[in-house]
């Protein structure tokens, strides 16, 4: 699409009643402004599909292992006085 805009961008466009190119003509003029802003949004959005959205998923995944790491952290910590006073270990608990 991006490349199929740049005639319009360009100013060239194709005269069917003379049957040759033209560089600049009236609807060229018209039409430049919105294949730029249609040309930025294609590759922005382009970008934004391959780079951010990889990133934003790999840094949820790497944010719920840590979390899961901090969970089983205050678990063991908060059982902790338990074991000592039963005199039980925590693999016990797990067979």
């Amino acid at each position: 699409a991006i490349l199929g805009l740049i005639p319009m961008v360009t100013g060239i466009s194709f005269d069917f009643h003379e049957m040759k190119l033209k560089t600049v003509s009236e609807s060229t003029q018209f039409w430049s402004n919105m294949g730029i802003s249609v040309i930025f949004g294609l590759a922005l959005s382009t970008m934004l599909t391959l780079l951010v959205v990889p990133a934003l998923y790999s840094l949820l995944h790497s944010a719920s292992d840590a979390s899961s790491k901090g969970i089983k952290a205050i678990k063991k910590a908060y059982w902790a006085p338990f074991h000592r006073i039963t005199g039980t270990s925590p693999e016990e608990e797990k067979e």
